[in-house]
């Protein structure tokens, strides 16, 4: 996993497990497209799982990811 991607999933996982995809591109001043690619490829590794809440996407930790750290 890329060092970039470790910092994004410590942000999720000191705010509770789950933030807003906007709430990671302020974060990190990162442009839309950076930021989406990024959390799909974390997806992919089956870290985060992405869904939508109130238009917006969401990204959460895995539940059995969260229940490691």
């Amino acid at each position: 996993m890329r060092e970039d991607d470790k910092d994004i999933v410590r942000f999720i996982s000191e705010n509770g497990g789950e933030v807003f995809e906007s709430e990671l591109r302020k974060k990190f001043l990162q442009p839309r497209t950076t930021m989406w690619r990024a959390v799909k490829r974390l997806e992919r590794l089956g870290v985060v799982e992405i869904y939508k809440k109130d238009l917006l996407n969401m990204v959460k930790l895995r539940n059995d990811l969260e229940e490691e750290n």
